[in-house]
């Protein structure tokens, strides 16, 4: 018995036009991050590894670039009192409010994306709650985004909820041709050979004496 492994997802070219009820898998940074939006509350449905990844580092580079900004301008334009003590210039202020601005704008998208990458993976969404068990529930929601995808996900699509998908422009029908057998080529009759009876065994008139005795 052999192990026949799943099939893979099929992918799609970065910059194809994929639905937006479906994941679009080899998906590049920027249909990544406008699927993001266009999807911002949409808890159906199923999102592949390009597109949550992608998404994942543009979060990423936003808090960076944050922290960079606000810490380093900090710094740069600190102010020292009497003592000899630097307190951080107004441009700190640039980290608080674009970290927490940033949060609260993407919450629900965050939420919501995770939510779907679970589906993709055939898992059901609230398993995103295991992330607040302490010390060891983000790298559980962490190691479950890694999962591969599953064709079985396809159960939290959105028709599996009774919401169907846009129909598609008509195509017509072109019959097809009727399917033609070449001819046989003429069979020749069978003969039959004719009844040969076989060889009736030789009687004792017809056979030879033994020799007498003493020669050979």
């Amino acid at each position: 018995m052999s192990y026949t492994p799943p099939p893979s997802p099929p992918y799609s070219p970065p910059n194809a036009q994929v639905p937006l009820e479906l994941p679009h898998y080899g998906a590049s940074l920027p249909v990544a991050f406008r699927r993001f939006w266009k999807k911002y509350a949409t808890f159906t449905g199923r999102a592949s590894r390009s597109e949550y990844w992608w998404w994942a580092l543009c979060n990423a580079i936003v808090y960076l670039a944050a922290i960079a900004i606000g810490v380093g301008g900090g710094i740069a334009t600190g102010i020292a009192d009497a003592y000899g003590n630097v307190a951080p210039g107004p441009i700190f202020a640039v980290y608080p409010v674009v970290g927490i601005g940033w949060f609260l704008a993407t919450l629900v998208g965050n939420l919501a994306i995770t939510w779907r990458r679970l589906h993709d993976a055939n898992l059901a969404g609230p398993f995103f709650f295991l992330g607040f068990i302490p010390y060891l529930g983000g790298i559980v929601v962490l190691i479950l985004a890694l999962l591969p995808s599953s064709p079985m996900g396809a159960r939290f699509d959105a028709v599996a909820y009774g919401v169907p998908y846009p129909q598609q422009p008509y195509q017509p029908y072109y019959p097809q041709q009727p399917y033609q057998q070449a001819p046989h080529p003429p069979q020749q009759p069978y003969q039959q050979a004719p009844y040969a009876p076989p060889p009736a065994p030789p009687t004792a008139e017809q056979t030879p004496p033994d020799p007498p005795q003493g020669q050979a």
